[in-house]
């Protein structure tokens, strides 16, 4: 008895991976590419005890490099699960240089990554200080990156989910073939 083969599930394994793919791709394709603000964060020192002041500064300029007038708000982006580290002060307005200063306490027992960040003038920067006594290969939990952009982890799935669907559609067919 020969079966009789259906195209259906071969269109819809396609169609589910060009649509994961351009889910991914659109943005990174349509990215405006003119003058933006440059900005940076810095944190000294990287490494600290719990209780140790950390310095973090925030620099924000124009396209043109002059210092941008703005005030900017400080706040801790990641970091171990119930651990918050307190900024003094939490905002502050930028100096002559476009540049913006806290300081930040790590808590104590919370021994891990934290990521700072500062926001100002519609940009946020980030950077990285380590607690002393976090084992080297733990973290913050941060994003895939990639070149052009960083993809979520959701988008990602959802462009395997399509190869897969792909892929098995593919597999369907052969084995269908083959009886």
């Amino acid at each position: 008895m020969r079966r009789r083969l259906t195209a259906v599930p071969v269109l819809l394994g396609l169609l589910a991976g060009l649509l994961s793919t351009a889910a991914v791709t659109a943005p990174a394709a349509l990215a405006y590419q003119g003058c933006n603000t440059s900005a940076s964060a810095s944190a000294s020192p990287t490494a600290a005890n719990a209780g140790q002041p950390v310095d973090f500064t925030a620099t924000f300029r124009d396209c043109n490099g002059q210092a941008v007038n703005t005030v900017v708000t400080f706040s801790q982006q990641s970091g171990p699960a119930g651990c918050t580290a307190t900024f003094t002060p939490t905002s502050v307005k930028t100096d002559a240089n476009g540049a913006a200063q806290t300081t930040v306490t790590l808590p104590a027992g919370c021994p891990c990554e934290y990521v700072l960040a500062a926001t100002g003038n519609g940009v946020t920067v980030t950077t990285t200080v380590r607690e002393n006594g976090c084992l080297p290969f733990t973290g913050a939990a941060r994003p895939l990156r990639v070149p052009g952009g960083q993809v979520p982890l959701g988008a990602l799935g959802l462009v395997l989910a399509g190869l897969l669907a792909v892929v098995g559609s593919g597999v369907f067919l052969v084995r269908s073939q083959a009886r």
